[in-house]
């Protein structure tokens, strides 16, 4: 648990400094060989922070679902961090691609139900919130893990760990 807890701290950082320098506008010019690497190298943090930071999301509306209160976290895609940087990356074969496109496709779902709980199900009966959370919410953020999983392998070069056909 204490090497999960610096880590995050350490990708929350990475976070914070990539922020910095965009809003502040002290981006320069990188080598295009090095960005590269570089750039792989950022995509397996966003892809590890992107689970953490997930975690969290549910946490926060199960959290205040059950109290029945408006939870603190990303309902609209369009507004998540992760989906924005997801959206930089090209995936260089239709394996990885299929993977990649179900990654998204999960990740919007995920958003969608909590979307969907707040405006639909939270001033329901506790019982109602439960239900939707456990049925709803838990397994689409469990099958965005497997997403996660699956793409970091296949992109990461490694063997697929689900039926790629499930991904159509």
């Amino acid at each position: 648990a204490k090497m999960v807890k610096e880590f995050q701290t350490f990708i929350y950082s990475l976070e914070d400094s990539a922020e910095y320098l965009e809003v502040s506008g002290r981006l320069f010019t990188p080598n295009p060989a090095i960005f590269k690497e570089m750039m792989e190298i950022a995509l397996d943090v966003v892809l590890i922070a992107m689970y953490l930071r997930h975690l969290e999301w549910q946490s926060e509306v199960i959290r205040c679902g059950m109290k029945g209160e408006r939870p603190n976290v990303v309902l609209d895609i369009a507004k998540c961090p992760f989906a924005a940087k997801l959206n930089t990356y090209t995936p260089p074969t239709p394996e990885i691609r299929k993977a990649y496109d179900y990654l998204n496709k999960v990740h919007e779902e995920l958003h969608e139900l909590g979307k969907v709980f707040v405006e639909e199900y939270l001033n329901k009966p506790l019982e109602e919130r439960f239900e939707f959370l456990n049925n709803k919410i838990t397994p689409t953020l469990h099958e965005l893990e497997r997403a996660i999983l699956e793409f970091f392998k296949l992109y990461r070069g490694g063997e697929p760990l689900l039926k790629i056909d499930n991904f159509d």
